[in-house]
């Protein structure tokens, strides 16, 4: 199960997966809002770019960010 945009992740979890990230197996680390930010692999860091610039765009009009597109 993946965390939700509203619960933190663990130190050593991937953000959006939820897979380990400990002992060196995570892909990349990102700063977000001055927090470190593990993720586990390249698909996950699209992702997490993806909703970043989703987030950044609704912050902007005023829309809610819920965590997952709405779009069916």
């Amino acid at each position: 199960m993946s965390p939700s945009p509203a619960t933190p992740p663990e130190p050593e979890t991937c953000a959006v997966c939820g897979k380990s990230t400990a002992n060196g197996r995570g892909f990349a680390r990102v700063v977000v809002g001055g927090r470190a930010v593990e993720l586990c692999c390249p698909m996950c860091l699209k992702v997490h770019q993806e909703r970043e610039v989703k987030r950044a765009e609704e912050e902007r009009t005023g829309d809610k960010f819920l965590g997952w597109d709405e779009k069916w």
